[in-house]
Order: C-alpha cells, then structure tokens, then sequence
C-alpha cells in the first residue's frame, strides 16, 4: 500500500503522550493569554466525552486544566516577585549564566542569576532570580563569574506600537522578567564558579576559531561561518547581510537549529559506521559530539530539540527500534513544558518544531514520489520540494510573528542548503585542529575550502536579493486565523498523498475563506477613531489614526528614522494604506493645546500649562513633568473625565504631589512610564482607553 507509512504515522495521534502534550499546550495557553471563559468549553468537551464514552475527549480536557493550573503555579512559585524593588538602587550579588553581548554600543547585556541583595541596613536578603543586566562596556565578566555590582531594577520595555517588537515579551520567553541597569564601576568580581568550565571552555574555543579565520577570512565570511557553524549568537552579521538572509527565507541556515544537529549527528554517524560495523561505537561517538556541539550553540531551544530527537533516533537504532514520529516529538514538548513551561513561547523552538513535523510527516512519501534516473536532478527536485515543505509549514507562525512571506525562499535554499551543509562539515572538523597549534597547515586549507564555499554562498544571495517581489509583506495575523491556515496546509499536504483527506482540504478552504471575508468585514465596518499616546525617550507624541482620511503624527521637532518606520509598520499590520501625515506641534500654532474632534469626542494635547486651562475635552495629554512646573490644583479647576501623564523622565517632589492629588481626586490618570503606549478607541458616541497589551 502506497500510503500506508504515512496513514500509521497519522494514527499516532491516539498515543497518550500526544494527547498530553497537546492538552498541557492549550492548558499553557489558556492561562497566558487569560481566557477564562475557556473552561466552560472544556468542562462541554468533557461533558460530551463523558456522555459518549470518550476516554480521549475526557482525558485532553483533564489535561487542558492540569496544564492551566501548572502554568499557574510555576509562574507564581519560580518566578520571583521583584516589583518592591523596582525603581530602587542596592547592590546585587549573583552569578553571570551567559557570554555577554557586546554589538551595542552602549552597554554590554548578559544574563544574571540573582542570588540576593543588600538592603539599606545591610543586611543580605536572598534571592532566586533570573535577569537581563545592561552592564558598562568597559567592565568585562565571563561566564561562570560571580560578582556584586549595583543598580536599578526595572521592568522590560513593552512594544512602542502594538504588534511591534516587545523586549518584555521576547524576554519572558527566555524566563526573565526584569532588567537590572547596572552603574558603571559599580562590579565587583568576588569568585569563580567552580563547574563553569565546560561553559568557558566552548567559549574560548569559538574565540580561538573565530581568531584563527581572521586570518584568512573577510569579515562577511566569517561571520558567516561563525553563524552557520556555531549560531547567530556568535555571528555579529551586520545589518545588510542579515537583512538578506532573512529577506530570502535562510535565517534558519545561520541560527544553530535542527539542520546542524541533524547534519552533524548523521555525518559523524556514517563516518564512523564506514570504520566499524559494530552499531554501538557510530551511536556513542554521534550522541556525544551532538551534547558537546549544543553547549556550543548555547544550548538554544531549537537545538536542545533537535538534539533529544535524535538522541532517541540514535539510541531506538542500537535496539533496532524504530522511533515514533508523533509521540517523540510529544515527549520533548512535555519535557520542555515541565522545566520551563515559559520556552513554548519562544519563536525559534515554535519554527523549528512545525517545520520538522512537516518534513517527518511528508519526506518519505516525497522520496517515494521522487524517482528520477538522473541522480543531479533526482536530488535537486527532492531538495526543491523538500524546502516547500519545510517553508509551508513555518508561513503561517512566520505571517503570525514577522508579518511576510520570503517569495524566494524556495529558489534561494536549493543552493544554499547544501553550500551551509558543506560549510558546517568543514568547520566541525576544524574546529578540534584550532586547540592545536601544529595542525596550522590543515587549518589553512580548511580555511581555503571556507573561504569559497562562504563566497559562494554570499554571492548567491546577493544576486537572488536583486530580483524584484523578494517578499510580501502583510497585516497582524490572529489566532484564529494561523489556526485555520494550519489546517489547511495540513489537509493540503495530506492530501497530495491519501486520497480521503481531499474533502477536508475543500471543507477547510470553504471555513478559512468564510471567516476571512466576515473578518474583513467586521474590521471595515467597525473601524474607529484610534489615538495613540506613545513614549519614546522624551519626546511628546501622539499619533491620530482617522477612520477615513489620513492619519497624522504630532511630535515635538525631533525627528526620529526609527520611530518612523515603526509608525509605518504599524500602520502596515492595521490595514491601514493612507499616508502618514507628521505636524510638528510648536509649528501649528501659538495656543497652549491642540484640539482633536471626531464627532462628539475631543481629546486634548497640552503643550504646556503654565497658566489656568479649562477643558471641555472627554480626555487630555500633559506634556513630560518637570520639577518646575506648577501644581494640578491651581491650574485645573475642572478636570477630564481622564488624564494621559507622560512622567517618562525621573519624578520630582512636585511630580509626585501632582500624581497623589489625581488619586485622591479619583480621576482616571494614565502614566506612561508605567504603561507604555496608550490607545484610546472611540466612535464618536463612546470612548474606551486602555494599555496597550504588549
């Protein structure tokens, strides 16, 4: 039977490992993203399981809830509460976890276990805790260091505009919940951690590899190199050459994942088993070099994936068992949920386990289908079909998370996917020839063999990056949506091979286009006045989005690229094509405040409020407070339903009067420093004001 291998890889669904694994995923994502009247459907699932008999509707929905409420008591147990010490200077003492990133030019940022404090009376309070430091980049620390150094702890910024970058969420995903804003000279070294070595040793490794290619390498190419080999932690790429590759569709190629694992872990197997027939001898030496290759990479999601998966392949293959697809991956799911239920959310382990699930799934009936005589063509289709694959299952999170589509990602990895395989060879094997000083010679012929494959590589890319329509670039993606665009794929791909998954595909297509219309129907017909109230540094801004006309951007005279191009991405995911009007506010004109009007709201800008105001506005906007401006209460005699306060800048004593005469008057205060960006949304006839959730 033709489609047999792929029907018993599909019946694995029954496993109970699967159904855990999928049941602590939803349970994981009910309590992140707080839906409450969730469980009612649940407690219907379980209900209607109950009544049919269905021992796997019943058990998913226990599961469901177990997940929700682990979630739940991870969070409130490992991560520490700091928010008492946020705002406040004492000295820390703790433990540097990783290398520190030096491409700012600013600071220096690493990872830091903290392991308690000094208070004012100090004494040690002890902690448990794991923070981002920006640290002064004259003060090195390796990892493994245990130091004190002194600083302010505070929260991660949230995204400038929904739907943009958010350091909060991106560090969240990597178990952080706060930065600490070291002072400079303030470190203090005080010892090394004794089991730090195997950490120190990778690193001085990598140092010297990177230092002996200096010599023979340009600087694109060995970054390249270092990125391919060892990841994009220790490639500092610039901004050009990353931009291409990510254009292109071969971030994957250049960020340690499964594709070097699995590489390594294969080369390695079949180089051995062409020495020794013995199975036992390949497997060791493989799982080995496959452990000391991820401390290498950081030991990054993607790869501590990549390398349990094919721990179990290699380990089931010295038994003769075969692993089960499915249930394999289930159990490295459950495992990542149990120690860090927060690494579900980080992008590169999500990209990295919908792609491999396409390719296990699908690959073997492609090779099946794929039988030409012609061994080159035969083996560039399967590589051609086998990125289709792997790049229709990351477009829907790539669409959810980045907003586009890489057109050229197909075309672009048939070269560069086996230039990156023979990159990465080379460079494993060198990399034991760098500790020692007499292999010199064979060091510079590796280095030769590099220095064409990493050009050719390049030049590749920077010709396919002069074709037009590179990417499309497209509107926020909901949950929903990325939901039905999977099953879609899904039963497409299916499809292609089993025969009965064909009226799935067409039902699928129906349900998806259905919701896509009523979806832009509903966001067409209710669109609202939205204005934007948005911290950056000090400058006063506030952006106006029209249901109709033109937005507009009112900023204090500082322009700023970076800003700009955030606004217009912003702009971009709201579906929103008209063109982005900016008016300077000293420029408008000499009144004290500018004055937005859709229908019977009035939101009022404040330029400054050196004298007594009175506003008929349902809200207004003061500008940043300073120390030397005057009191609420003698200026205000008739206060707005609600008052948006730009306190970015640190508080005087008279900001501080003015927030507690707020909250004693009971009047609805926003503060941008605690929240972020402001979207106020009305229609005319009601308003609703929020913090952005990012």
């Amino acid at each position: 039977m033709q489609n047999s291998l792929l029907e018993q890889k599909l019946q694995e669904y029954k496993n109970p490992l699967v159904v855990i694994a999928f049941g602590l995923l939803l349970g994981f994502a009910l309590y992140y993203a707080r839906l409450t009247p969730c469980y009612v459907l649940v407690l219907v699932v379980f209900t209607i399981g109950a009544l049919f008999r269905n021992k796997i509707l019943c058990f998913l929905s226990l599961v469901i809830v177990l997940g929700s409420l682990y979630s739940s008591i991870y969070f409130h147990l490992v991560f520490c509460d700091l928010d008492l010490l946020i705002g406040k200077r004492f000295v820390y003492l703790g433990e540097v976890i990783s290398n520190a990133d030096e491409r700012s030019k600013f600071n220096n940022k690493y990872f830091f276990r903290l392991n308690g404090y000094l208070d004012h009376n100090l004494n040690e309070r002890k902690l448990n805790s794991k923070v981002l430091v920006y640290g002064s980049k004259f003060e090195k620390c390796e990892i493994g260091d245990i130091i004190q150094l002194k600083g302010v702890l505070k929260d991660p910024k949230k995204a400038i505009l929904p739907g943009l970058f958010s350091e909060k969420r991106y560090l969240f995903s990597k178990g952080v919940k706060y930065v600490l804003k070291a002072d400079s000279g303030s470190t203090v070294y005080l010892k090394t951690n004794k089991f730090a070595g195997l950490a120190r040793f990778t690193t001085q490794t990598r140092e010297k590899f990177n230092l002996i290619y200096q010599y023979y390498l340009e600087e694109d190419n060995i970054n390249l190199l270092n990125g391919i080999v060892f990841g994009s932690k220790a490639s500092d790429l610039n901004k050009k050459v990353k931009e291409k590759i990510q254009t292109l569709g071969l971030a994957h190629i250049t960020s340690a994942s499964g594709f070097n694992v699995s590489i390594l872990a294969f080369f390695v197997f079949y180089l051995c088993r062409f020495f020794s027939k013995n199975k036992f001898i390949p497997s060791f030496i493989a799982i080995f070099l496959v452990l000391i290759y991820s401390s290498f990479a950081d030991y990054s999601t993607s790869v501590l994936r990549a390398s349990v998966f094919i721990i179990l392949v290699l380990i089931g293959n010295l038994f003769n068992k075969k692993i089960k697809i499915l249930p394999a991956i289930s159990l490295i799911i459950i495992s990542f949920f149990i120690f860090a239920p927060y690494s579900v959310l980080d992008i590169g382990l999500q990209l990295s386990i919908v792609a491999f699930l396409g390719l296990v799934l699908f690959v073997d009936e492609l090779r099946r289908k794929i039988n030409l005589k012609n061994k080159l063509l035969n083996f560039l289709l399967f590589v051609f079909f086998q990125s289709l694959i792997a790049q229709l299952s990351v477009i829907p999170l790539i669409v959810f998370h980045f907003h586009n589509i890489q057109i050229l990602g197909l075309l672009s990895n048939i070269l560069a996917v086996p230039c990156a395989a023979l990159i990465l060879i080379f460079g494993l094997i060198t990399v034991p020839f760098v500790l020692i000083p007499q292999f010199n010679i064979l060091v510079s012929f590796f280095a030769f063999i590099q220095h064409i494959l990493t050009s050719l590589f390049l030049i590749w890319m920077k010709w396919l990056y002069l074709m037009p329509c590179k990417q499309i670039l497209l509107p926020e993606l909901n949950f929903i949506f990325l939901i039905l665009l999977y099953v879609l794929i899904f039963s497409f791909l299916c499809s292609l091979f089993i025969l009965s998954f064909r009226k799935v595909f067409i039902c699928s297509i129906c349900i998806l286009s259905l919701f896509a219309v009523v979806n832009f129907y509903l966001l067409y017909k209710n669109e609202k006045l939205k204005i934007l109230c948005i911290k950056k540094y000090n400058q006063d801004l506030v952006l106006v989005v029209y249901p109709k006309t033109n937005p507009i951007l009112f900023q204090d005279g500082i322009s700023d690229l970076n800003l700009a191009s955030d606004i217009q991405t912003y702009l971009r995911l709201s579906n929103i094509n008209r063109k982005l009007v900016v008016k300077t506010i000293g420029e408008i004109d000499k009144q004290d405040k500018i004055t937005i009007k859709h229908k019977s709201f009035i939101f009022d800008i404040l330029k400054n409020y050196d004298s007594i105001f009175d506003s008929n506005a349902n809200c207004i906007k003061l500008p940043p407070l300073k120390g030397s401006d005057p009191n609420f209460k003698d200026l205000v005699p008739a206060l707005s339903e609600c008052i948006i306060v730009n306190d970015y800048k640190r508080l005087a004593k008279s900001s501080f009067r003015n927030i507690n005469w707020l909250s004693i008057n009971k009047k609805s205060a926003y503060f941008l420093s605690k929240t972020g960006t402001l979207e106020i949304i009305s229609d005319g006839n009601s308003y609703e004001i929020y913090p952005v959730d990012s």
